[in-house]
């Protein structure tokens, strides 16, 4: 279970530091939403970034997305 959860970080890990996707991102963190990793992406960009919305911020400018 742990190495899974090291190589799934791994992954996000590299998709966070891709220039073209940090673009779209609020922040360059992995966070944490009903269970599955996530990563914060500004809301205008959702359809750029593929996978399932888990979370919306209080104002609604960023969406949590699982890839």
């Amino acid at each position: 279970m742990r190495g899974m959860n090291d190589k799934i970080r791994a992954q996000m890990n590299s998709m966070i530091n891709n220039t073209t996707t940090r673009s779209y991102l609020q922040d360059a963190v992995i966070t944490m939403r009903d269970g599955r990793y996530c990563i914060p992406v500004k809301a205008e960009y959702k359809g750029q970034v593929a996978g399932m919305i888990h979370d919306q911020s209080a104002t609604g400018s960023t969406l949590f997305i699982e890839p």
